[in-house]
């Protein structure tokens, strides 16, 4: 069942309007309209469209328009039942049938009322009578859609693979391709490393779907990225990646025994092995004893610690202002036994710079910190290496004189 559009023109002195009632019949590769009726209705409850002296109607579909002209045309509005003016119009002027293309159409649908003159009229509904008005002035009414005709819709893709039992450097690739019925897929691609493989073409009939098989022998027994892309009368679908996952081996040496892998295969790039060689491993690991790291393992791994380190401080007599980094989180605590806020937003205690580049939070992190008395403040750690004060309250009033400070604060890296 098809659903009917209204739209309305501009209001001719509280009296009437134009309006266009349309209808969208839409199929995968066409677009078509039809106006099922426009005209004039009245919006007055108490006068109407009596006589239009000099009327033209223009009605545009697409790029077709058509014109008509009345000396003196007389609209039966008195009962308050739109008047319809599409019945001057032969039905296949009313209906206009797009293709749909790669990229979406924008159509323009409208129709206009232009009179030199028009009779506003005052109907009496229960005596059905009419009491002639007076002429009025010039006047048009338009009302206009831009209908936009979407583009024809791109298949969609998905792709699974399997390696073989017996040559796992063997894969067996499976292309499902959906789109509308009669979707002509004129190509589907499959690219792995760089090398493109053509897995074929064809039509979409009315299941919505085409599978496509390939086998490729040869491949590498490590993880293999795999992406399809097909392309229908719409244009090319989204691709789509296919993780095959490596070959597994419980165990498996290789690179002339300069690498041991587990639970994949040692292929390693020879390039990519370390003089002291190359443990791989392609399992879960849990273990059930203690492990240990040697310190270039724990720097490689960010599980180091700095120690406290001394910041050089730029106001106020300081207890201590530090940093450390240990296991991935960056600790930094200070404590000023004489600190007076400057009474200014950005108030620095460190200097930007002086946190070590590597030791900075992603973004500027806020802290409320205590001070003597019943006082408090804010401090920023910025990003830029730098710490400062916010604010020095005492309740809710600017505190300048002097007092003590304290912060501490962590935040991971």
């Amino acid at each position: 069942m098809s659903y009917i559009y209204y739209s309305y023109g501009n209001t001719i002195s509280s009296t009437w309007r134009t309006y266009l009632a349309y209808v969208i019949n839409e199929t995968p590769t066409s677009f078509e309209i039809e106006a099922n009726s426009f005209g004039v209705e009245l919006i007055s409850s108490t006068y109407m469209l009596d006589e239009g002296v000099g009327a033209t109607r223009t009605f545009i579909l697409g790029s077709q328009k058509f014109v008509t002209e009345e000396e003196n045309e007389y609209f039966l509005t008195q009962d308050y039942s739109p008047e319809d003016l599409s019945k001057y119009y032969g039905g296949s002027l009313k209906k206009l049938t797009i293709q749909k293309t790669t990229s979406p159409q924008n159509v323009d649908v409208s129709f206009a009322l232009s009179v030199r003159k028009w009779r506003k009229s005052k109907y009496y509904k229960e005596s059905q009578s009419i009491e002639m008005g007076p002429l009025m002035s010039s006047a048009t009414s338009t009302v206009s859609v831009k209908l936009t005709v979407p583009a024809l819709a791109k298949p969609t893709v998905m792709l699974t693979a399997l390696r073989d039992d017996t040559d796992e450097s063997t894969v067996s690739f499976t292309a499902t391709v959906s789109s509308f019925s009669g979707d002509n897929i004129s190509s589907v691609k499959l690219t792995i490393g760089g090398t493109e493989y053509d897995m074929g073409s064809g039509t979409i009939d009315s299941s919505g779907s085409l599978t496509f098989n390939k086998t490729i022998t040869g491949l590498s027994l490590n993880k293999i990225s795999a992406s399809l892309v097909a392309t229908g009368l719409g244009g090319a679908s989204d691709s789509y990646i296919c993780n095959v996952p490596a070959a597994f081996h419980t165990l498996d040496i290789g690179n002339k025994g300069k690498e041991i892998a587990f639970g994949q295969s040692a292929t390693t790039d020879q390039s990519m092995i370390p003089s002291n060689g190359l443990f791989s491993c392609g399992m879960d690991a849990d273990f059930q004893g203690s492990v240990s790291f040697s310190d270039v393992a724990r720097t490689s791994l960010g599980l180091t610690d700095t120690g406290w380190v001394d910041l050089t401080t730029t106001k106020g007599t300081w207890n201590y202002c530090q940093y450390r980094y240990k296991n991935g989180v960056v600790y930094i605590r200070g404590y000023a036994t004489a600190y007076a806020w400057s009474g200014s937003v950005g108030d620095y205690i460190v200097a930007n710079e002086t946190i070590p580049s590597q030791y900075r939070p992603l973004v500027d992190v806020d802290l409320v910190v205590r001070c003597g008395g019943t006082r408090w403040g804010q401090i920023v750690i910025s990003q830029n290496g730098g710490i400062y004060v916010d604010r020095v309250l005492n309740g809710t009033a600017s505190y300048t004189s002097s007092s003590w400070i304290r912060f501490n604060v962590s935040y991971p890296i």
